[in-house]
C-alpha cells in the first residue's frame, strides 16, 4: 500500500507566490496613498502662499503705494499751497491708519474665517469715497437686486477685487469717471468695474509683467471662490472688470 500525502494550500508554491503578490500591492497602494497625501498637502501650501501674497498686495502693497501717491503729490504743492499740502499730509496719515488696520486684519483673516463687518453696501460705498478722494476721480456705485446676506467670504473677496480694480484703473487708464455696479441674478453676485480710460489690449498686457500683479491676484481670489474672472478693454475705449461668484444661501 502507497500513501500519497498532499500539501495543505498554505504550504503550496501558487498560495507562496499569491502572498508575494498581495505584499507586493499593499506596498504599491501604500506608496501611492503617501503620493497622494504629500501633494495634497503641497498644493495646500501653494494655495496659502498664493493667499499671503493676494493679501501682501491687496492691504500693504496697495496702502504704501496711496501713501506714496499722497506724499509725491504733497511734495508738489510744498512752495505754492500749503493747506493743500497739509490736507494731503492729512490724507496720508489716514491711510497709513488704514493699511495698518488691514493689514492686521489680512493676519487675522490667516487663523480666522473672513468677515466683513457692518453693511456690506455702505462699506462698498464709503471705500469708493475715500478711493475717489485719493485719486481725484468721480466713483459710481450702483446696486441692483442685491440680497441682504451674503457668505462673508464672498463679501470681502467682492470688496479686495473692487478696490483692486479701482486702483488700477486710476493708476494705468487716466479715467475721467469709474462706475462699480454690483448685481445678484440666478445664485451668482456679479460685480463690474467700468471705467472711460485709455484702455489696453488684454491679450497681450494680462501677463506677470514689471512685478505687477494685481489682475492675476485678481482672478485667483475669484476663481478660488469657484467665479470666472474677465477683463474687457479695447484701447481708447476704457476698461470693464467682471467678476461672476456662485452664491449659497442667500437672502
Amino acid at each position: 500500500m502507497s500513501l500519497v500525502l498532499e500539501p495543505h494550500y498554505y504550504q503550496t508554491s501558487w498560495f507562496y507566490a499569491l502572498c508575494a503578490l498581495l505584499a507586493g500591492l499593499c506596498v504599491w497602494a501604500a506608496f501611492r496613498v503617501y503620493a497622494r497625501q504629500t501633494q495634497a498637502r503641497y498644493a495646500v501650501l501653494l494655495a496659502e502662499r498664493a493667499r499671503l501674497a493676494r493679501e501682501m498686495h491687496d492691504t500693504v502693497i496697495q496702502g504704501c503705494v496711496g501713501v506714496s501717491t499722497l506724499l509725491e503729490a504733497a511734495s508738489g504743492f510744498q512752495q505754492t499751497d500749503a493747506s493743500r499740502t497739509k490736507e494731503l499730509m492729512d490724507q496720508a496719515r489716514v491711510q497709513v491708519r488704514s493699511t495698518l488696520d488691514e493689514a492686521r486684519q489680512a493676519v487675522w483673516d490667516l487663523r480666522h474665517d473672513e468677515y466683513v463687518e457692518g453693511d456690506f453696501a455702505q462699506t462698498l460705498r464709503d471705500m469708493a469715497s475715500h478711493l475717489s478722494a485719493e485719486k481725484g476721480i468721480p466713483i459710481e456705485v450702483e446696486f441692483a437686486h442685491w440680497p441682504k446676506t451674503l457668505e462673508q467670504r464672498t463679501l470681502r473677496s467682492l470688496l479686495l477685487v473692487t478696490r483692486e480694480a479701482i486702483r488700477n484703473a486710476a493708476n494705468h487708464a487716466v479715467p475721467g469717471k469709474i462706475r462699480i455696479r454690483m448685481s445678484y441674478e440666478d445664485d451668482e453676485a456679479r460685480l463690474e468695474v467700468l471705467d472711460d480710460g485709455c484702455g489696453f489690449t488684454p491679450a497681450t498686457e494680462l501677463a506677470e509683467t514689471n512685478g505687477h500683479y494685481g489682475i492675476i491676484g485678481m482672478r485667483e481670489r475669484v476663481e478660488q471662490l469657484g467665479g470666472t474672472f474677465v477683463v474687457q478693454s479695447t484701447p481708447g475705449e476704457g476698461t470693464a472688470v467682471v467678476a461672476r461668484l456662485p452664491v449659497r444661501g442667500a437672502s
